[in-house]
Order: C-alpha cells, then sequence, then structure tokens
C-alpha cells in the first residue's frame, strides 16, 4: 500500500467523522472572518449615526458571528480529534497484528529501538495526516473560495487582489516551508529511532557497560544521536518560521493593496464608505485562518516518512502463513499419533543458508525426547521448526502425515506449547501473567497449575496473593519464580505436546535442579521435547537427539 492509497483509504473509512470536523471548521473559520467584517461594518456604520433599528441586523450578526465562532471551533476540535483517537486505535491494532505475522522469526532482523520508535512516534505522527494535514487544508480551501467570491461580490478588483494574496499565503508559502522542511523532517522519524535504539542499549547493558568502564562511550552516542535529531528539528522549525514570515508579508501586502482599491472606489462612488472597513478587516481575518499552512507544509513530509515506515510493519507479509481455507486440515492427537520431521533443511529468514541439514527423525506420543549439542549448533532453530515459527527450507514437519503448513495457527497453537528459556512476565497480576496460557481459566484450575509447578505456597504467602504485580519485565519475583511462574503458564494452556528451550538456561544449580524436578513431575503425561545441556535431565528422559555441526543424529 502507497501512501496516497491509506490516505484515500483514511477518508473512506472515516468520511462521516471527517465531514462533521471539516463543516465546523468552516464555519469556526467563516465566523472569523464574517464576525472582523461585520464589526467593521458596523463601527462605520456606527459613526454616521443612522437610526438604532438600522443597526440591528448587523448587531446580531456580530453577536451570532462571535457565539458561532465559539461553538463551531469547540465542535471541530471534537469531531477532528475524535477522528483521530479512533484512527490511532485502529493504527495501533495493525502495528500488533503486523507484529505477530512476523513473531518470532522476524524480529531479530530489526532492531528494537526502531520497533519502539514504529510503534509508538510513528503512529503518534501518523494520526497528524487528519489533524496538521486533510483538516487545515480543506477548511483554508473552502474559506478562501468563500472570501475571495464574498469580496468579488462586493468589489471586482478587491476579489482578484485577495485571490492573488491568498495563493500567495495558502500555497506559495507552504511550498517554500515544505522545501525547506523536506529533507529534515522525513528524517526525523529515522533519527528518532537511532535515538529510541541507542537509549535502549544502554538501558538494557548498563550495569555491563559501568562494570567495564564503558558507559561514557555510550551516553556519548546517545548524546550524538539526540543532537542530530535536534539539528532536524531546528531545521523543521526554521521552514515554519519562514512560511509564517511570508504568509505575513502576503497579508499585509494584500491589506495595504485592498484598502487602496477600497479608497479609490469610494472617491469613483464605485462603492460606499461603509464597505471599506469590511474590504480591509476581511483580508486580515482570512489571513489569519490560513496562517497555519506552513505548519501543515512542515509536517506533510514527516507524515509521509511515518506512514511508510508505519505500513512496513502493518502490512509485513507473515512468515508463516495460514493455509487456504479449501487446503485446511485439523490433527487430533492420539495415543498413536507422530510428530516427525522429514529430510528438512531449517533455517531463519535472511540468513541465507540453512543451519540444519537433511534432518530426519520422529517422536511418538507419549514420548520424552532429550535434544542436546553445543550451544549455537541449531537447537533452537529445530524447537522453532517444530512450533512453526519458521517453514523448513526443504522437507517437511507433519504430525500424522499432515505437513503442518496446513494446519492454522489456531489449531496448531492449541495442539504443541512451548516454554523457553527468556521467560517473560508481564507488568499486571500474577493472575493475568498465568491467564496468558488460558484466558477463561477459574480459580481453581490457576491454584492448580500453580501446586504442580511448586508456586502454591509462595503465592499464598505473598500479601495480595495473585493479585500481586510480577513488575516491569518480571523485577518483582525471583529469576527462578519467573520460571516456575513460566511452566505453570505453560501448563494452563495443556496442549498434548510441550517443547521446552532450557527452560533452566539462567537459573543457579539448586534452582535449576528443582525447576527441572518439577517440570519432570508436571509432563509425565505430555509429550515432551526437551533441550537442555542438563545430564541429569538428558538421563531423565526416554531418548536423546544430538545436534552438531548443521547435522541431527538420534
Amino acid at each position: 500500500m502507497t501512501v496516497a492509497q491509506f490516505t484515500v483509504g483514511v477518508v473512506r473509512q472515516y468520511r462521516a467523522g471527517l465531514s462533521r470536523a471539516l463543516l465546523l471548521g468552516f464555519v469556526a473559520a467563516a465566523s472569523a472572518v464574517g464576525l472582523a467584517a461585520t464589526s467593521g461594518w458596523l463601527i462605520s456604520k456606527a459613526a454616521l449615526r443612522p437610526p438604532i433599528l438600522s443597526l440591528e441586523v448587523g448587531i446580531a450578526a456580530v453577536q451570532a458571528f462571535g457565539l458561532g465562532r465559539a461553538v463551531a471551533r469547540y465542535g471541530e476540535r471534537l469531531a477532528g480529534h475524535d477522528v483521530a483517537l479512533r484512527m490511532l486505535a485502529e493504527l495501533r491494532v495493525r502495528v500488533y497484528r503486523g507484529l505477530e505475522r512476523i513473531t518470532p522469526a522476524g524480529l531479530p532482523e530489526r532492531d528494537r529501538g526502531d520497533l519502539l520508535s514504529r510503534l509508538v512516534a510513528d503512529v503518534d505522527a501518523v494520526q497528524d495526516l487528519v489533524l496538521r494535514i486533510l483538516l487545515p487544508v480543506a477548511v483554508a480551501v473552502t474559506v478562501c473560495g468563500a472570501a475571495v467570491g464574498f469580496v468579488t461580490a462586493v468589489l471586482p478588483p478587491a476579489g482578484a487582489v485577495l485571490a492573488i494574496g491568498v495563493l500567495g499565503a495558502g500555497a506559495l508559502a507552504p511550498w517554500i516551508s515544505h522545501l525547506i522542511a523536506r529533507r529534515a523532517e522525513g528524517r526525523l522519524g529515522a533519527e528518532r529511532a537511532v535515538l529510541a535504539s541507542a537509549i535502549v542499549d544502554l538501558y538494557e547493558g548498563m550495569p555491563e557497560l559501568v562494570a567495564c568502564g564503558a558507559a561514557a562511550g555510550r551516553l556519548g552516542a546517545v548524546g550524538e544521536a539526540e543532537r542530530r535529531l535536534l539539528r532536524a528539528e531546528r531545521r523543521g522549525a526554521r521552514a515554519v518560521g519562514v512560511g509564517s514570515a511570508l504568509t505575513v508579508l502576503f497579508g499585509g501586502l494584500t491589506t495595504v493593496a485592498m484598502a487602496w482599491l477600497g479608497l479609490s472606489a469610494v472617491r469613483s462612488g464605485r462603492m460606499g464608505g461603509v464597505m471599506l472597513a469590511v474590504l480591509v478587516l476581511t483580508p486580515l481575518a482570512l489571513f489569519e485562518a490560513i496562517s497555519t499552512l506552513p505548519e501543515t507544509a512542515r509536517a506533510i513530509p514527516r507524515v509521509r516518512s511515518a506512514v511508510r515506515r508505519f505500513l512496513e510493519v502493518a502490512d509485513s507479509s507473515p512468515l508463516t502463513p495460514d493455509p487456504a481455507p479449501a487446503e485446511e486440515s485439523k490433527v487430533v492427537w492420539t495415543p498413536d499419533s507422530v510428530l516427525a520431521i522429514r529430510g528438512a533443511d531449517l533455517g531463519w529468514p535472511g540468513g541465507g543458508l540453512p543451519v540444519l541439514h537433511g534432518v530426519d527423525f520422529e517422536i511418538h506420543a507419549g514420548q520424552r525426547v532429550a535434544v542436546t549439542g553445543p550451544s549455537g549448533s541449531g537447537k533452537s532453530t529445530l524447537a522453532a521448526a517444530l512450533l512453526r515459527f519458521v517453514d523448513p527450507m526443504a522437507g517437511t514437519v507433519t504430525v500424522d502425515g499432515i505437513d503442518l503448513r496446513r494446519v492454522p495457527e489456531s489449531h496448531l497453537r492449541s495442539l504443541i506449547g512451548w516454554c523457553g528459556q527468556e521467560a517473560h512476565l508481564f507488568d499486571t497480576a500474577l493472575r493475568e501473567n498465568l491467564r496468558v496460557g488460558c484466558p477463561g481459566a477459574d480459580e481453581e484450575r490457576l491454584w492448580s497449575v500453580l501446586r504442580t509447578a511448586g508456586l502454591a505456597d509462595w503465592v499464598a504467602g505473598l500479601p495480595n496473593g495473585l493479585d500481586t504485580a510480577a513488575g516491569v519485565l518480571g523485577e518483582a519475583v525471583s529469576g527462578g519464580e519467573r520460571q516456575r511462574l513460566a511452566l505453570a503458564r505453560t501448563l494452563l494452556a495443556d496442549t498434548p505436546v510441550l517443547i521446552l528451550d532450557e527452560p533452566t538456561a539462567h537459573l543457579d544449580p539448586a534452582t535449576a535442579a528443582a525447576v527441572s524436578a518439577d517440570l519432570l513431575a508436571a509432563t509425565a503425561d505430555r509429550t515432551v521435547v526437551w533441550i537442555t545441556h542438563r545430564p541429569e535431565v538428558v538421563g531423565a528422559l526416554d531418548a536423546v537427539v544430538t545436534v552438531d555441526r548443521g547435522r541431527v543424529s538420534s
């Protein structure tokens, strides 16, 4: 999808709300111009001391325009922000779905700071498409057209002058601003991503950087990224300043020219003297209404860049697409089922050559298999293929002869579960962290898996029990407790097949031994593929698969 197609889609999807905001914005801007014009007429007319009744229409018009301007402006802001916030919610969902399609195999190719920038700053910038571009431009065009038409009806030469001034202030000045800001604003998204990446790296690696005396260098890198971002923002601000100055210049020249034309018309008798104030005050109010267009011109390259970066994630193609409905197959795991890999070459997207070659083995229902081998030999790649996080470059992964590529993802996740070495806890209650495995689990089932994972007494002893917060990245619990919670969450999903990817890798020996024992007991009735380096675990399982130098042997 291109930026133009995205913009057309936004207009079509939110046309009702945009129409309301445009109408109210036009009424607000037209009321501001009408207020200035009728005020000038009323003052000029009153200076002639006519009968008071002849001023009633002007008085009522001033009151109506004054009240209408405030009410319409409030309504326009309300309608415009309603559209923007609704769009923002939909955009965030699209980004999450885009990330889901490339998770987890596609994430290592993307910098986490860059992803954070796309998820937050770029999505926020995309909403400016409505608030800073579409609505201001549409309101400016409509109110300028109406004002030029009104002035032309009063004095045609003045209408031509106003049209020229409007084109200069409403088109030429924003265009010059756009030319100045284009490069700087187009780079803002990328510069913010670089800064976010540097900050994330600094935050996550601060203990090691301090211990090695390298923190100052990384802080310098963050400072340099911030300075580049500030330079780009200054260039953008300079562009707005130039555009605003040109708008004021065109406004002043147009006002002077219309005053001269009006005086000439009054002297020649072609126009009454009362209308002179109307001609002078109308452009002043009108140019105030279009004074935001240089900021709009500055926003265009920023929003265009943000939309492109947003679409790169939101429209990501799935790395493991679901089969077409006509090709779908459901798998029922039975005591006789077999999970098999046949002649498979396994690797990661963008990695080029496969990590594992000619993988060929099978796992029977109820069997518990240890996968072992040196670090970096491809054990996690094997687990990713069994989970269908990646598809084989060659060969197949099947259940009872059915290729996993024909099994819908939602069904596959109910068949094969996973517990990894980097257990993630969300910054919410323990209860909700467990329910990730089964959103509908009741209290009794939660306590059942906690007992199986050896956590029931610990959770019961907490002041808030299951309502205790896990903290950011699970910092409120220890490493062993975090792994046990991940185990309980996996067990709660109740999948017949479990892939355990070194779940005790970062634990101390005593905690690792305890967690391993709990895992062995809890998975006694499951089909298990356990990636491990621990000899005691390997010895407790039914079979061993060894991964080494790109080959798998059993």
